[in-house]
């Protein structure tokens, strides 16, 4: 059994179980004028193609517009860093407005949603780039061996198997084999799980685990049972 480990991101890098990404439509952000009546009750508009975070702290708390705007801020990194690469997403962040009403102080923080795109799309490419240095590795294995069929069983993702992330990386790990000499074959419906089957040199499984002290890290270990025993390797 051959073993092959990638990290990837558990929020940018991967789509599927976890949260869904925001939409935003793109058209003129309001100026600073249209917001002279605006208090922190009622319906506040946000610039519809920005991403927003409002907080609200009590005008009786010592510094309370400052205080506001450091958690509209800090609340809108957190929620689209979850604690990875934050340092390379607030300096994009900036205070769209700030009012105050007899209770409370509210400050609005927003970020550009193409912003968060290109945020989002840098740990995807450097996850696929690990995922064709994984399929590297496996062709150089199973042509070693004079062999090149290669079937995906699954993945297992946290404890559960299958599900959206799981067919997304199955997705990503095939488009992956298809750019090296391997030949991607389809399991039989009725396969056991147990003796290769006909056809079938190897068979590629997936499993996705969480880095311990990094929960915002997923780690996905590809184990390639060519129907015999053999040492692990580790990347």
């Amino acid at each position: 059994m051959k073993r092959f480990v990638v990290a990837m991101c558990l929020v940018v890098g991967c789509s599927g179980n976890e949260g869904k990404k925001e939409e935003a439509k793109v058209v003129e952000v309001p100026t600073q004028a249209s917001l002279e009546g605006s208090k922190c009750l009622g319906n506040r508009i946000p610039p519809t193609n920005y991403l927003q975070e409002t907080a609200f702290v009590a005008v009786s708390e010592d510094n309370a517009s400052e205080r506001a705007k450091t958690k509209a801020v800090t609340t809108l990194r957190d929620r689209i860093c979850q604690g990875y690469r934050c340092s390379e997403i607030e300096p994009q962040i900036t205070l769209w407005n700030t009012q105050q009403d007899a209770v409370q102080v509210c400050a609005m923080a927003v970020v550009k949603a193409s912003a968060v795109e290109s945020f989002n799309a840098a740990p995807r490419a450097s996850f696929d780039s690990d995922l064709i240095q994984v399929a590297s590795e496996l062709e150089g294995v199973l042509l070693t061996a004079k062999k090149k069929r290669v079937s995906i069983d699954n993945v297992h993702d946290l404890g559960i198997d299958g599900g959206p992330r799981a067919e997304w990386l199955v997705d990503r790990i095939s488009t992956a084999i298809s750019k090296t000499n391997l030949e991607l074959v389809r399991l039989p419906p009725d396969w056991d799980g147990l003796k290769l089957p006909k056809g079938v040199d190897a068979v590629l499984r997936g499993r996705v685990t969480r880095l311990h002290g990094r929960e915002s890290m997923l780690e996905v270990t590809w184990n390639l049972d060519m129907g015999t025993s053999s040492s692990r390797r580790r990347r």
